[in-house]
């Protein structure tokens, strides 16, 4: 099938009426998207000789006729799907730009209304920069790598900018600091042998993802809950594709041969929420000190679905007053901190992180269309180790992680390395 694209050029029609195509040898397809009249002019194949077709639409309804032949049978439904499927393609490629433009005027918004107040601030704005790698651990199968650059807002002083997520549960929360995040993510997926070109059935399938972030975070002292909305796309306009092997080439790599069999584009929606404590000892910002902050959360869209629960333990001189070692997954908070700027800091952590997953679209597949698909395993755990240091405003952390086999057939164990740095002002 050829790729489709959108054609100004065609006949405009209103719902109910016919509509005869003008090409030869490739279909036209019209696609009524409200009783109004509303629609798309989407070009595609449908079969490889002369079809014409009728588009007849009360609210959304296609019948396609051989030409000239009353009567005649409708094109295959699995040629329909085909078809749907390149509008899914289609939809991502405006349908997102919306999305995006629209969650950043939202945080624009949100940022004029918080800043507009003359109170002075709380909690302090932070940026954030952080990335991924398995050879950061010797490695380069599985979750092989991701970026996630992050923006946090200094805290929320005006009410009617609280009063937009009034509605969240765990959020509002009398003497609570308010404030709300804004990230953009990625992350590429691979099978172990990156040199096979063909089709492989017995590992994981490459797919890539590239998502949009808004969060929302209500903290304390010693609490912190956050609410994450995702919006995004699995499938080649990821292009997680493009983005390895320019890696690989770049650093003198094997480049990968086997992204013709990805996951299809899919518009991603994901909703995460977790909450984080934190208890200290007494001279863990004064000296030598250590604190635990475990965590319990879960996901819900056609990315993830699971439930997640864990710990973290941190040791050492001047501990930061934030909550932790922030994640690159969908839902991986900010480095939220309460100060702009600390005494410096030095500091071990070990993190223990338990999952029960009921879905994971890269190991499971595509949602509505056919994919390569493994066997996942419900229950994983991952050991986390590694070092940070703070220095006035900023805040570096090395990371190690190991988690345990996520699908039957899998052969090793996952590993990779990060490294995160913020930037609080």
């Amino acid at each position: 099938m050829r790729d489709s694209k959108f054609n100004t050029g065609l006949p405009l029609c209103q719902p109910g009426e016919g509509f005869e195509s003008p090409n030869n040898g490739n279909s036209s397809i019209v696609l009524f998207l409200t009783k109004k009249g509303l629609f798309s002019n989407l070009m595609t194949s449908l079969h490889p000789k002369d079809w014409n077709h009728r588009a007849v639409s009360s609210a959304v309804e296609y019948r396609f006729y051989k030409p000239g032949v009353t009567g005649s049978n409708p094109v295959p439904p699995t040629r329909i799907f085909s078809f749907l499927q390149d509008g899914i393609s289609n939809f991502w490629t405006i349908g997102m730009r919306h999305t995006i433009a629209l969650m950043l005027l939202m945080t624009v918004a949100l940022t004029v209304s918080s800043l507009a107040q003359t109170e002075e601030a709380h909690q302090p704005g932070t940026l954030n920069a952080y990335i991924a790698n398995d050879s950061l651990a010797g490695a380069d199968r599985g979750y092989t790598g991701g970026l996630k650059l992050g923006w946090m807002s200094p805290s929320l002083r005006n009410t009617n900018a609280k009063n937009a997520w009034k509605w969240l549960p765990f959020v509002r929360k009398p003497g609570f600091l308010h404030t709300f995040s804004l990230s953009l993510g990625f992350n590429i997926f691979t099978p172990l042998d990156l040199r096979e070109e063909d089709f492989i059935e017995d590992d994981r399938p490459y797919a890539g993802i590239l998502y949009l972030a808004f969060g929302i975070h209500s903290l304390s002292s010693s609490t912190m809950d956050s609410w994450e909305f995702d919006v995004g796309i699995v499938g080649p306009h990821s292009y997680a594709e493009q983005a390895q092997k320019f890696v690989h080439k770049l650093i003198n790599q094997v480049i990968p041969g086997g992204w013709d069999h990805q996951l299809k584009d899919e518009l991603v929606l994901q909703l995460i929420y977790e909450r984080k404590w934190r208890y200290s000892s007494a001279e863990s910002r004064k000296g030598f000190g250590f604190n635990v902050i475990p965590h319990l959360g879960g996901g819900l869209g056609n990315v993830y679905i699971y439930g997640s629960t864990g710990v973290q333990v941190r040791w050492g001189w001047h501990l930061p007053d934030d909550f932790g070692i922030p994640g690159i997954r969908p839902g991986g908070d900010p480095n939220l901190s309460l100060h702009r700027k600390g005494p410096f800091s030095a500091y071990a952590f070990a993190a223990l992180d338990g999952k029960a997953v009921l879905r994971n679209i890269f190991l499971d597949g595509n949602t509505f269309l056919d994919s390569h698909r493994v066997d996942k395993i419900p229950f994983t755990l991952g050991l986390i180790g590694g070092l940070g240091m703070r220095t006035g405003h900023f805040n570096f952390t090395y990371v190690f992680v190991f988690w345990t086999k996520k699908f039957t057939i899998e052969t090793e164990h996952q590993v990779f390395g990060s490294l995160n740095i913020s930037y609080s002002y």
